[in-house]
């Protein structure tokens, strides 16, 4: 394990040496870790190298000014070599010396005096801590990715050397700070660039962002270049490094140029001549890539070919002057994350068409499931572009996913650590080839998923699970994640011996399963992978058909065991026929439990069903009889006009049967809306019936009434959002009711449902809507990197402009006079409702994912995927940063006293915080990642939604007061009524459920048809909102007082679609 340290002095022997030896004594003292060549060179080893090592390890170079130091030559390089890895320097003045003797980039640094008899020791000493502890966390991350940078680069730069998961984004995140007020301490080398991006390109299926086309003799230009994109985080294609030995030159540029964002052209008279650039770029236009055209030298404009001229140039002539460059970089910057989402999916959908194209029209490379309903609404929106539209090929890859047989199921999910990637990627491409349709993360997740859900879902369509085995992924938390999931749905495990591990290292789910060694036959990868192959072929018929009844059955089970989901006739054969054989033959893998009660329920209601048709045939017969008899005996015409009446009475009286039967059949399948219209038109036939009917017609025609009247959950459909709703909330006083959509629009509604305003104006999904304290405006936040502000009469009042990527919250503060912002692009931005951007939180979490004002307005939380909580003063200033999650927060809550604060993480902890980053609790780890805590209104209780499907009460002492079980899915979101008698509860179930904290038994809201994303209770607590993926918002209206045990049957409970 590396060590790490605080501090490094640098000294001359001669003048300062009892000086140095005090100094790091008062350091260590403080609780500082010190390097001091007194103490941390051992005898007998390489001092040179131990002093460099030393430096790296550091976070903090000191360097004390004496004569003898600044004329030191081992000073010197110790100085040269902080300079060379960017470390924060620190001089410090002991004795007075020449100053043109001292190294120039020390003379530029603000110094601090430490002289005998002449500064103050403490007054000196406090400057010195104030200086180590200012950006503190940025500085040790400077030192700790440089140590991985160096590691990586000195073992030629092989890819299991390289960042992945969680630390990958951290680096990325720490990359993209910029510092507004003060200077920065200290700056990324370009190592640090590189290799941070290498690793963003090894977690991206080794595809970049830019392509640069150039001639050799601009080398110079394209390599600054090169560096100040990395420094930006973009990741580019790299000739010496992306051209694999054994690969044609020619074939690898156009692969790198189909794998690229952009292709940036640097014009000069040289690439005007090149053959090979102009090659690269009728490659990029034949493929619609943005390129992006640099005029680096003066060209006679005849020269440039008509297709580049016909483009906007920006103007590097003149980069030379740095000012200049820099400011020709801003705009190139800027012209990258214009529309960068689009190409990057253009890119991808690219990428897969031509591995399609090329492999022969592959089937194992088409798009299915989500995958396919990503691109097929991408290729909707964006056909009709001017601009680098969508290709032919894309069209006809999607037309070929979309016709190929409707079956979802995958046949290998590949389960892996990123250090392991090359040989997870070379798996990925041999089982492709070898007709296996594959789930691989670096292909299989649309861009802005939920990353964690798509595992899950790949995890639940695969028939197999294969697992690479090496010391890296047997560690993973993210893998161990990932075989638990598997091993609850009895999926059949496959493992890969990549590097050995100790048998005791591997999760018990593997433990028992024997690997296919890929070190044998010399590690030649071709026998190894035909052992693979025979494996996952062996009894295919049995694992897919596990597949496919588990998949029903999920389905089933999540429509809240619906009968229409059943299974019938042959389908019900077969399905028992494969449970028959599986227990009889002792197949693996065993049938889970679901299967078992699905394969049942399925038996009782065909049987059920069967007895209700013989029931049927006997009356028929009956009925049939009786007409005979009756037919017989009619005589006369008097007696033919008597059965002419009775038989129109008999015909009214049957369709008042069949409009009670259709009713109550709408109610089954959830149409409560509907079968109150049918119960009431058949109430209406039978009140129209002169004479009396039969006893059974009454009552079946009470059974539908009195269903449809006590189940109807429909308030009012709102007509308006043509895709998901994203975000649902009621203004404070209850009145108004605001959704947020992927339609991009806002729509504003009354409590009764009456359509009020569509608030039009944004270029993306409308992933957040909020109202103002004193309801009187409604904020926006949205896809298209813009915040806006807006009137009730739907006026938009302010566009707020300043972030970098889409923006996923937006929060009033308590006293509405500001907004905060969180967004993708890992920055949280505090605003005046004029607009003006007040400050920019530096050191955000990677990956943002929550973001709270304290009650009293004056601090902000905000937690993310590097594991960590961060508190702001609303200046700008870190307050307190909370380390002690594994894994990504996905929750932060203040209690309602602003004293604690709730964190809830994907590493199955909640954590309880003091406002100074104490932890004071950590509760007891739940069966899955805790998706969501929120504290009751009292702020005496916290509740918990978790993966793990259930709804959990806390006391603050960690004590578990109270389980809600009843979803069939996990929990999703969280709210408190507000007199905190009330916990709602939103699932990927597609339900939501209230629970009352007294009683055990739920309430469950049916009337969703997909995932439920967030619910929120109406400031009276009267009335639930709920918003879902089917593109539906819900409003439920509550009574509770006419149940004890649980909640109370529910008064004209209602529900508002958005479709």
């Amino acid at each position: 394990m590396t060590t790490f340290f605080d501090a490094f002095i640098s000294y001359g022997r001669a003048d300062s040496k009892a000086f140095a030896t005090k100094l790091e004594a008062r350091l260590t003292q403080l609780g500082l870790t010190v390097w001091f060549d007194q103490k941390d060179i051992p005898p007998a080893v390489d001092w040179q190298h131990q002093i460099d090592n030393g430096i790296e390890r550091n976070h903090n170079f000191i360097f004390i000014i004496s004569p003898h130091a600044v004329n030191s030559k081992y000073c010197l390089k110790e100085i040269e070599l902080a300079i060379k890895y960017n470390k924060r320097i620190i001089p410090l003045v002991h004795v007075k010396s020449p100053r043109e003797k001292i190294p120039t980039i020390i003379r530029k640094l603000n110094w601090i005096y430490f002289q005998d008899k002449i500064n103050d020791f403490e007054a000196s000493f406090k400057q010195l801590m104030n200086s180590i502890r200012k950006h503190a966390d940025y500085v040790e991350q400077h030192t700790r990715f440089l140590v991985k940078a160096l590691e990586w680069d000195r073992n030629q730069q092989q890819t299991n050397h390289l960042l992945i998961q969680s630390e990958r984004i951290q680096a990325e995140s720490w990359l993209k700070v910029r510092f507004q007020k003060d200077q920065a301490p200290c700056v990324p080398t370009d190592l640090h660039c590189e290799f941070i991006c290498e690793s963003i390109k090894n977690a991206n299926n080794l595809m970049t962002q830019v392509f640069i086309s150039y001639s050799d003799k601009d080398q110079d230009i394209k390599d600054k270049l090169g560096k100040t994109l990395m420094r930006e985080g973009i990741t580019i294609w790299k000739p010496e490094t992306d051209i694999k030995t054994g690969i044609d030159f020619q074939a690898a540029i156009n692969q790198g140029i189909e794998e690229a964002d952009n292709v940036i052209y640097l014009i000069s008279p040289n690439s005007i001549q090149s053959k090979y650039c102009q090659q690269e770029l009728e490659h990029a236009f034949a493929h619609n890539k943005r390129i992006i055209s640099l005029l680096i030298e003066d060209t006679e404009i005849d020269q440039i070919p008509p297709k580049i001229r016909s483009l906007q140039f920006l103007d590097f002539t003149k980069s030379n002057h740095e000012a200049n460059y820099r400011f020709m970089a801003a705009q190139l910057l800027k012209e990258l994350n214009q529309d960068a989402l689009y190409y990057e999916e253009h890119k991808l959908l690219l990428v897969k068409a031509l591995k399609w194209l090329t492999q022969n029209r592959n089937y194992s490379i088409l798009l299915r499931g989500h995958n396919l309903n990503y691109y097929e609404n991408w290729l909707n929106v964006n056909w009709q572009r001017l601009e680098h539209p969508p290709l032919e090929l894309h069209e006809e890859f999607l037309a070929a996913s979309t016709n190929q047989p409707t079956e979802s199921y995958l046949d290998v999910f590949i389960s892996y650590s990123r250090t392991d990637s090359d040989l997870a990627r070379k798996l990925n491409e041999a089982l492709q080839l070898q007709g296996k349709t594959t789930w691989f993360d670096q292909e299989s997740i649309p861009p802005s998923s939920d990353f964690q859900e798509e595992i899950y879902r790949g995890i639940e369509q695969s028939d197999n699970f294969l697992f690479i085995i090496s010391p890296a992924s047997v560690n993973s938390p993210y893998c161990a994640g990932e075989v638990d999931y598997a091993q609850t749905l009895n999926k059949r495990f496959v493992t890969v011996l990549s590097i050995q591990v100790p048998a005791k290292m591997l999760h018990p789910g593997l433990a028992s399963i024997q690997w296919i060694d890929f070190n044998r036959h010399g590690g030649d990868f071709y026998p190894n992978l035909s052992e693979l192959v025979r494996t996952l072929d062996t009894d295919r018929e049995h694992v897919r058909s596990h597949t496919k009844w588990l998949q029903r059955a999920r389905e089933w089970q999540q429509s809240n065991q619906d009968t229409d989901l059943l299974l019938r006739g042959s389908e019900f054969s077969i399905a028992q026929q494969w449970l028959l054989d599986a227990e009889t033959n002792d197949k693996q893998p065993t049938a889970t439990p679901l299967h078992k009660e699905y394969i049942a329920k399925s038996r009782d209601a065909i049987s059920i069903l069967r007895k209700r048709e013989k029931r049927r045939l006997v009356i028929l017969r009956l009925s049939l009889t009786l007409m005979s008899t009756a037919f017989a005996a009619a005589v006369g015409f008097g007696l033919v006009a008597f059965m002419q009446w009775k038989r129109a009475e008999t015909v009214s009286e049957g369709h008042i049967n069949a409009l009670s039967r259709y009713s109550l059949a709408l109610r089954k399948s959830h149409q409560e809306f509907d079968a109150l219209i049918e119960a009431i038109r058949a109430a209406r036939q039978l009140q129209k019936q002169r004479r009396s009917v039969k006893p059974e017609t009454e009552s079946l025609v009470r059974t539908a009434l009195h269903g449809a009247v006590s189940w109807v959950r429909e308030y009012n459909r709102l007509v308006g959002h043509n895709s998901w709703v994203t975000s649902v909330s009621f203004s404070p006083d209850g009145n108004l009711i605001a959704s947020a959509s992927k339609d991009h629009t806002v729509k504003l509604w009354s409590r009764n449902g009456q359509a009020l305003q569509t608030l039009k104006g944004h270029d993306g999904t409308v992933w957040n809507v909020s109202f103002s304290p004193d309801g009187k405006t409604i904020a926006t936040a949205s896809q298209d990197k813009t915040v806006k502000l807006w009137s009730l009469d739907g006026k938009n009042l302010q566009t707020f402009k300043g972030h970098q990527r889409g923006v996923r919250s937006v929060s009033f503060s308590p006293d509405g006079r500001m907004l905060a912002t969180a967004s993708n692009d890992n920055t949280v931005k505090l605003w005046s409702l004029n607009g003006k951007q007040l400050q920019t939180f530096e050191g955000i979490a990677a990956g943002y994912r929550s973001i709270s004002f304290s009650p009293d307005g004056k601090i902000l939380a905000s937690a993310g995927s590097n594991n960590t909580i961060k508190l702001w003063h609303l200046d700008g200033r870190s307050m307190a940063t909370f380390k002690g999650h594994k894994a990504e927060v996905y929750s932060v809550s203040f209690s309602p006293q602003g004293k604690m604060i709730a964190s809830a993480s994907e590493d199955k902890t909640i954590k309880l915080w003091s406002l100074d980053g104490r932890k004071l609790k950590t509760f007891p780890k739940k069966l899955a990642g805790v998706r969501s805590v929120r504290f009751s209104p009292d702020g005496k209780t916290l509740a918990s939604a978790s993966r793990d499907k259930t709804v959990k009460l806390w006391s603050l002492d960690g004590s578990e007061l109270q389980t809600f079980r009843g979803h069939q899915a996990g929990a999703y979101d969280l709210s408190f009524s507000p007199d905190g008698k009330t916990l709602a509860s939103a699932s990927e179930d597609k339900t939501i459920k209230l629970w009352r904290l007294d009683a055990k038994t739920p309430r469950t809201f049916k009337g969703h048809k997909s995932l439920v994303w967030s619910v929120s209770f109406s400031p009276d607590g009267k009335t639930l909102a709920s918003a879902s993926e089917d593109k539906t918002a819900k409003l439920w209206h509550l009574d509770y007082t006419c149940s004890k045990q649980g909640l109370g049957e529910i008064r004209s409970s209602k529900t508002i679609n958005l479709l």
